[in-house]
């Protein structure tokens, strides 16, 4: 006899701080973590490619924050 229990809910993963990380670095950070890029909005800065904001369905996502494994992240890259 055996007993399987099938998750209700979604994994959850916990959000990374990609914040000031090259965007090679948070994209294998994201990819590490079960999480995906959707989208990358490049911004004007001094620091090329470093990442200033990670969103979540329109809303900053911080750091820590519980989030459902394979959500999409979008990220905003300073660009130079």
């Amino acid at each position: 006899l055996y007993y399987i229990k099938v998750s209700e809910a979604p994994e959850k993963v916990i959000m990374p701080n990609l914040r000031n990380l090259s965007l090679r670095q948070a994209m294998v950070s994201l990819r590490a973590n079960g999480l995906k890029v959707s989208e990358l909005e490049f911004v004007d800065h001094f620091a090329k490619n470093a990442i200033v904001e990670q969103r979540f369905k329109g809303e900053v996502i911080e750091p820590g924050t519980e989030i459902i494994k394979g959500s999409e992240i979008k990220l905003r890259v300073w660009k130079r």
